[in-house]
């Protein structure tokens, strides 16, 4: 088993992931954006009653893209920008699994991953309770130490990145819950 700071890859094994995970998070994004696709077109036919709590659903469709093509190209902008969006999604996943497991709401999401999760006999929290692991598992292979070397991102860096992501997130959710 690997600890988090031991060297996972090789600098050619590196190379790799960062492509096929580049082509992983591309799939995914395309998957998401056209389920998404009737939201976003709603919400750009009445572009007057637009919102700031619009942006929260707007950045990541612009920043996922220019994130992936940024780690693509060894960027390190590239890895905080997907770094951020990953543990800022990976975050709101696992309150989301809290406040669900919590409340037993066990309404299943009218999407692709609740509807496979639905014939799987997965109630709501456990749906948020994979993707939160699912998406924390990458995070974590982001910061191996051979990634990061690649992309030459200090530990403060990392660090900050993360707390980025996490601090508005669960911000938003004690606010509003």
């Amino acid at each position: 088993m690997c600890n988090l700071g031991e060297r996972m890859f090789s600098g050619d094994e590196a190379d790799r992931f960062i492509k096929g995970i580049s082509i992983v998070l591309s799939i995914i994004y395309l998957g998401v954006l056209i389920n998404s696709a009737e939201l976003l077109w709603s919400l750009f036919e009445d572009f007057s009653s637009i919102d700031l709590s619009i942006l929260e659903l707007l950045i990541p469709f612009i920043l996922y893209p220019i994130g992936i093509i940024k780690f693509l190209n060894f960027q390190r902008n590239g890895w905080i920008i997907l770094v951020v969006l990953l543990t800022y999604r990976g975050t709101g996943e696992m309150v989301s699994f809290l406040l669900d497991y919590s409340s037993s709401n066990r309404f299943i999401q009218d999407s692709v991953a609740g509807g496979m999760m639905h014939f799987l006999g997965l109630d709501n929290y456990l749906i948020h309770l994979i993707l939160g692991v699912g998406i924390f598992s990458m995070v974590l292979l982001f910061n191996k130490s051979s990634i990061v070397e690649k992309f030459q991102v200090s530990k403060k860096s990392r660090l900050i990145a993360i707390s980025f992501a996490i601090a508005p997130m669960v911000l938003i959710w004690l606010v509003f819950f």
